[in-house]
């Protein structure tokens, strides 16, 4: 009761019972009257005001004006955080909120507003290198499946031609020793063609000529290209060289690019075929350089085989043999090297002078030596295949005539 009766006369001194009504310090002191015998904490609240009021400890001086915050933690310790704190400032001043509408009380209008997302510079490079990827592996695919295809066929193709009609060019050039002479006659030069002993024979010009050693051979030779003239007017010959995979029939057309990815008959073929030069006679000694193409293939296939004539054993000991409509010519390897593909190495057009300058040119830059001496009554082939490596470099293998049947 002395605490109650001290409190009393506090709040009738501080400043803030001078601003209660009248009515409102009558209802606080019959309060204070009906809790007197449970000795009441310090702290008191009205039933019907919000006016806290927070006695003094028991100490004497003046009574602590009452406040409307809760500061009480500066002395006890603050067991509140920041953010529990705010909430409960929320709750008293918007008790009758519900969660939802709590939980978009700060909700401004710019929130609803799409963000702009910044240009991401990276995750394009690397779309665009994944797309650039994806197109490399999908066209590789694509490549490797149709090589392996075309790689069958091919085989499936020359394979057969092969087994058919090789057997008409099986020459065995040391029937008759000639000392690798050449007489080229005049006719040889100039002349648009050479009749054959068929044709002679054809149209009744066989006086005072007599079949040569190599009439069976040459008949032979003859009625396989016939048959192989039979599939494709554009048969050109046949190219043999003893130890290596080079035995082909040999197309030309009006350019050189058809029969890089066609076979010997005209079907689409990556492998291709050996082909003539399209400016090249068909009678070889019309030709101071016989030029022929064909792919570098890696299973050995074509021309991939010219390779070998880099090692030098290979290189002395091999002879090159071309079957043609008008006879069958032999060459003598005098060059092997790399060269550029417009660098000139298959020139055709020469004057005597210029051949011999080309010829010996050529013979000095090659990787394997050859003691041949060229005079303007020479005539070359040339063998034309890519290297697999530098796209603009050429293996290319030269060798001069030794010996030519003719009827």
């Amino acid at each position: 009761m002395k605490k109650n009766k001290k409190l009393k006369e506090n709040l009738h001194e501080s400043e803030q019972a001078e601003k209660l009504s009248a009515s409102e310090l009558e209802n606080f002191e019959n309060i204070l009257s009906a809790y007197a015998d449970d000795e009441p904490s310090a702290e008191a609240v009205t039933e019907e005001g919000d006016v806290d009021v927070t006695p003094a400890a028991d100490t004497e001086g003046d009574a602590v004006p009452p406040s409307d915050t809760e500061d009480s933690s500066d002395e006890s310790g603050e067991k509140d955080t920041k953010t529990e704190k705010k909430n409960k400032k929320r709750a008293k001043d918007s008790p009758s909120l519900t969660p939802f509408e709590e939980s978009i009380r700060d909700f401004k209008s710019e929130d609803a507003a799409p963000k702009k997302k910044k240009f991401n510079f990276s995750g394009l490079i690397r779309l665009a290198v994944l797309l650039i990827c994806g197109t490399v592996c999908a066209v590789s695919t694509v490549t490797l499946v149709r090589n392996v295809s075309d790689k069958i066929r091919g085989e499936k193709i020359y394979g057969e031609i092969i087994d058919n009609f090789a057997d008409g060019f099986n020459f065995d050039g040391n029937i008759k020793n000639d000392g690798g002479k050449i007489d080229l006659l005049a006719v040889d030069i100039h002349a648009p063609y050479t009749p054959t002993m068929d044709e002679m024979i054809k149209n009744g010009t066989t006086e005072n000529s007599t079949p040569s050693d190599y009439s069976a051979e040459l008949a032979r030779m003859r009625a396989s290209l016939e048959s192989l003239r039979n599939i494709n007017p554009d048969i050109y010959g046949w190219i043999k060289v003893p130890g290596t995979k080079i035995n082909y029939p040999i197309a030309q057309t009006t350019n050189n690019e058809y029969y890089l990815d066609h076979a010997y008959t005209g079907d689409n073929l990556v492998n291709g075929s050996i082909f003539a030069d399209f400016r090249c006679n068909a009678v070889p000694t019309m030709n101071y350089n016989t030029v022929l193409y064909g792919h570098n293939i890696t299973d050995g296939s074509m021309f991939n085989h010219v390779t070998k004539f880099y090692d030098e054993e290979f290189f002395n000991n091999t002879l090159i043999y071309l079957y043609t409509f008008s006879g069958i010519y032999v060459f003598k390897p005098f060059s092997i090297h790399q060269a550029d593909y417009d660098s000139g190495y298959i020139a055709m057009g020469f004057t005597p002078e210029s051949f011999v300058e080309f010829a010996t040119r050529l013979k000095g830059e090659s990787e394997v030596a050859s003691d041949k001496t060229f005079t303007k009554n020479d005539r070359i082939i040339t063998l034309s295949t890519c290297t697999n490596g530098i796209r603009t470099k050429r293996n290319a293998l030269h060798g001069y005539l030794i010996q030519k049947i003719t009827d």
